[in-house]
């Protein structure tokens, strides 16, 4: 869901400022954001028809995860999918706000659009095992998105720094209770 909810956020930025990184940017934006909402609307057709949904029951029960069910139910059935995207949307969007906020502190005001499209661009890069933690890959995806902009690249590493502390420092009380249990 937080992949959906990043993807539908790129999309939409990229329908507000893509224009600025190409010709297509917008016609790019409008096809991310449509291949999202069509495809949870198919998993939403899909658990509300019987014999598919049997068929996903039959597939769960092969790899003996009957107990996900409920909540694949959740996350993805009519009317609670709609529900799931506007929250993941909101969380990315929070991301998205406190990396302004971070621009903001050092005096730099970028588009909302421009963070619109770098940050959920660089959520996708985070996936792959290729940094710790986002480190150094962070900075040089968002210097180098927001120089689009004409956002100077030397605030938008310091801006980037300021946002990576942001987030070990909103980890560490959640790692400290995880730690505790064990």
């Amino acid at each position: 869901l937080g992949l959906a909810g990043n993807n539908l956020l790129g999309g939409l930025g990229l329908i507000i400022g893509g224009v600025t990184l190409a010709s297509w940017g917008r016609d790019l934006g409008y096809l991310v954001t449509g291949v999202m909402l069509l495809v949870g609307l198919f998993i939403a057709a899909g658990l509300a028809f019987k014999p598919t949904f049997n068929l996903f029951m039959k597939i769960l029960g092969r790899f003996q995860m009957d107990n996900a069910l409920p909540g694949i139910q959740l996350a993805f059935s009519w009317p609670y999918n709609v529900l799931q995207a506007l929250f993941a949307i909101g969380i990315h969007c929070l991301l998205i706000l406190t990396f302004f906020c971070c621009l903001r502190a050092y005096g730099v005001v970028a588009p909302i659009s421009s963070l619109m499209i770098g940050l959920p661009a660089l959520s996708l890069l985070l996936m792959l095992p290729i940094s710790i933690s986002g480190w150094g890959l962070r900075e040089a995806t968002l210097s180098s998105v927001l120089a689009l902009w004409g956002v100077n690249q030397s605030i938008t590493v310091l801006a980037s720094i300021s946002f990576g502390a942001i987030t070990v420092i909103s980890v560490l009380p959640g790692a400290y209770f995880l730690l505790k249990r064990k």
